[in-house]
C-alpha cells in the first residue's frame, strides 16, 4: 500500500506543479502587458481562464484520488484530506471554475467572440 500511495503522491505532485507552472506563465504574459500599458489580446485572457480551469481539474483529480486512498481516515474533520476535499469542492462551485470560461477560451483560439459578458473584464 505504501508504494501505491507514494506513486499517487508523486504523480499528482508533478501534475499540480505542471499545471501551476502553466497558469503562472499565462498570468505572467498578461502582467507583462499590463506593466507595459498594452491591451491584452482576448486569446491571452482566454489562456488564463483555460489554465485556471485546467489547474482546478488537476487539483480535483489529485485530491479525490488521495482522499480515496486515505480511506476512512480521510472522513474525520480533523484530517487534512477532509478539509482539502471540502475546500476544493466548494471552490469548484464558484463561477470562475465553470466550463463557460474554458469554452470561451477555445472560442478565442478559433478567432471567435467570447459569449460570457465578463470575459474580458
Amino acid at each position: 500500500r505504501e508504494a501505491g500511495s507514494a506513486l499517487l503522491v508523486g504523480t499528482h505532485a508533478a501534475a499540480i506543479e505542471a499545471a501551476e507552472g502553466h497558469l503562472r506563465h499565462c498570468v505572467d504574459r498578461l502582467w507583462q502587458r499590463a506593466c507595459a500599458g498594452e491591451a491584452a489580446p482576448l486569446v491571452e485572457i482566454g489562456a488564463v481562464y483555460a489554465a485556471t480551469s485546467h489547474a482546478g481539474g488537476v487539483a480535483r483529480r489529485a485530491v479525490s484520488e488521495l482522499y480515496d486512498a486515505a480511506g476512512t481516515r480521510a472522513l474525520y474533520v480533523s484530517a487534512p484530506f477532509e478539509r482539502a476535499h471540502r475546500d476544493l469542492r466548494a471552490m469548484l462551485q464558484h463561477i470562475v471554475a465553470q466550463p463557460i470560461w474554458t469554452e470561451d477560451a477555445g472560442r478565442t483560439r478559433l478567432s471567435l467572440t467570447p459569449t460570457h459578458p465578463l470575459f474580458a473584464i
